[in-house]
């Protein structure tokens, strides 16, 4: 179908074109919804039959919705768009070809990502390109739907197929004399919405040929995208069977697409350990940088050093390929493990990696020898807890006394000091004294000359991980305290124990059979957890509280946990808007179908949104 029959057949006018009195009708029913005093009666309402598309009201809705205002709507602009990126390489042959066709008329063609970012325009005239320079429709600005409010492919990237938007059926003023027609290209392999093609003209030359010719360029960019894809699935898979032959080890290969294992990998890794993996890798993948290298602990008691390296077409980033180096004797099993699990006191949760292994070994001899001892850690670590687990964990001792000394410049610290000794004198019990490092100087000088007098008693401190020098009378104090000192990892750097925190804090918040699926867990294994595991326990918490369900899908959890795990930084109006999706899915009881149309979205348009946010999709009630 060449350009120039389109431009013919525009040229004799369109539908729209030729019926004014539809033109007016579709302006006074826009006008009518945005209207303050008459726009939700007309919600309730419905439209006029036969009057405006349902696609287009919905749009309109939507468009409202997100703020749009029709006459100055707020076009962002994205300097960080990849002009590099692997659909506009692929999709640029076909631009330039189209472009020819496209000379001495007033079409344009444009290509965005799938979030409506315009990555390349192709304009056949320089009055049109006046006319998109004017309207902000050039490359590195959006037109996505809820910035810009109805329009040819921020419509179809939301519903997920072709649809051309006509005149005034736009939303925002400025759109009104242009017709655009656009058809979404998706990924070959995975299905996924990866951007749109998009023709615009004058209203006036609208034509009825306009959607099948964007149709036609959209599936010869589909077609070399998926011929390049073959060449770099076939390059990926050539370096994970050189990874495997290399090594019987076990190897892993991910891509946005693909999770490959070899059979050492299938055997050692569960599922809870592949989401886990699966994040981690990614980050580092995503970075693009050279081999990085950590410990693993695996559900069968494994310990592994992990060497993730980018697999690279050129700049292309095509997965990660990820090589675990048993740290132990072929033959023997972790004993540090062994002696993690055999320190079972109430309220301690150690979880699987190394680090808390060595922790629960180095807190059995603590309590086996009364060993006095300073537990460091970031705020909300489990410092505490893992003292009174200590404390708790020989039996017949009596509870231990635990002292706040965050509170001792509130009750003073003559009174404070005074329970300490009262404490110390308590024969045959453990003393806890918590946050030491909230202590004036002078306050801690007298505490320690307390410990000193009372060597036979039981102390047990905590205190926070401090980079800078303490204090000197603080610093003799903690060298009292610091015969034994332990280091609580902070839960940053063991995402392998996240499941076995998760299913502790359910035991003691949630319902029976209450679990997080693969989904939720691969939504929190991409937190900072910055609170530690205080913060963790409190999302737990909420998320019990707040739904029913059995199997918990990342979108129960706290909309704040959403954002947070976002690949990308979310502005005002995104944050706003998976606010109101996650809502709605709550309110629809899980029921996507139903959220969906509260929401006026198409479902696949609900589901892309909620995996661009890092909402799992798959384990959906319908």
């Amino acid at each position: 179908m060449s350009t120039e029959s389109i431009v013919m057949s525009g040229q004799r006018a369109a539908a729209f074109a030729g019926d004014r009195d539809v033109v007016r009708r579709y302006q006074f029913e826009r006008d009518a919804m945005i209207d303050r005093g008459k726009r939700d009666a007309m919600i309730d309402r419905g439209m006029s039959p036969g009057s405006v598309r349902e696609d287009i009201q919905m749009s309109w809705r939507r468009s409202l919705m997100s703020g749009v205002e029709p006459g100055t709507p707020q076009t962002p602009r994205n300097t960080s768009v990849d002009s590099t990126s692997r659909l506009l390489a692929v999709a640029r042959p076909t631009l330039e070809r189209i472009r020819e066709g496209l000379i001495d008329t007033d079409f344009s063609l444009l290509l965005l990502d799938r979030n409506g970012w315009v990555l390349d325009r192709q304009a056949g005239s320089k009055k049109m390109a006046s006319r998109l320079d004017e309207n902000l429709t050039v490359p590195g600005y959006s037109l996505a739907e809820q910035f810009t409010g109805t329009n040819g492919p921020g419509t179809a990237l939301e519903l997920g197929r072709p649809i051309q938007i006509s005149g005034p059926e736009h939303f925002a003023d400025r759109y009104q004399d242009l017709t655009c027609a656009a058809v979404p290209i998706f990924h070959p392999i995975t299905g996924r919405l990866e951007g749109a093609v998009n023709l615009t003209c004058p209203f006036s030359q609208t034509s009825a040929l306009m959607l099948p010719f964007v149709a036609n360029a959209a599936a010869e960019i589909q077609r070399s995208l998926a011929s390049q894809l073959a060449d770099r699935e076939r390059l990926f898979l050539h370096e994970f069977m050189a990874a495997c032959q290399r090594t019987a080890d076990p190897v892993v290969a991910l891509s946005e697409s693909v999770l490959m294992a070899n059979p050492a990998a299938a055997r050692l890794f569960d599922s809870v350990d592949q989401t886990m993996l699966w994040e981690r890798a990614a980050s580092i993948a995503g970075s693009k940088e050279a081999t990085e290298i950590w410990e693993w602990q695996t559900s069968v008691g494994e310990a592994l050093q992990m060497h993730c390296r980018p697999v690279l077409d050129g700049t292309h980033l095509l997965g990660a390929i990820i090589h675990g180096k048993p740290l132990n004797p072929v033959g023997k099993r972790d004993r540090s493990l062994e002696a993690a699990t055999s320190f079972v006191s109430p309220g301690v949760v150690l979880g699987r990696s190394r680090a808390m292994a060595e922790v629960g070994r180095l807190a059995a001899s603590i309590a086996d020898h009364r060993t006095s001892c300073l537990v460091l850690g970031e705020a909300g670590s489990g410092k505490l807890t893992m003292a009174r687990g200590i404390a708790k964990l020989i039996c017949g001792r009596p509870e231990p006394v635990v002292l706040d000394a965050a509170v001792a410049h509130l009750v003073g610290p003559v009174k404070w000091l005074r329970s300490v000794v009262a404490a110390l004198e308590n024969p045959g019990g453990a003393t806890i004294l918590a946050h030491v490092d909230a202590l004036d100087e002078r306050t801690a000088r007298t505490l320690a000359a307390c410990i000193d007098a009372h060597d036979n008693s039981w102390v047990l401190a905590t205190s926070a991980s401090a980079d800078a020098e303490p204090a000197s009378g603080l610093e003799a104090l903690l060298g009292r305290l610091r015969v034994v000192q332990l280091d609580i990892p902070a839960l940053r750097s063991r995402p392998e124990d996240l499941s076995a925190l998760v299913s502790a804090f359910l035991d003691l918040y949630g319902r029976p059979g209450q679990k997080f699926g693969a989904g939720a867990l691969q939504t929190i294994g991409r937190l900072e957890w910055l609170g530690n595991v205080r913060e963790l326990e409190n999302v737990v918490k909420w998320t019990t509280q707040s739904t029913s369900a059995t199997n918990i899908d990342s979108s129960d959890l706290p909309a704040a946990v959403l954002r947070k795990s976002s690949s990308r930084h979310l502005t005002p109006v995104e944050q706003a808007e998976l606010d109101t999706i996650v809502q709605a899915v709550k309110d629809a009881r899980g029921n996507k179908v139903e959220a969906a149309r509260q929401l006026g979205l198409a479902r696949s348009t609900l589901y892309r949104k909620l995996r661009s946010y890092g909402i799992d999709v798959k384990h959906t009630i319908l």
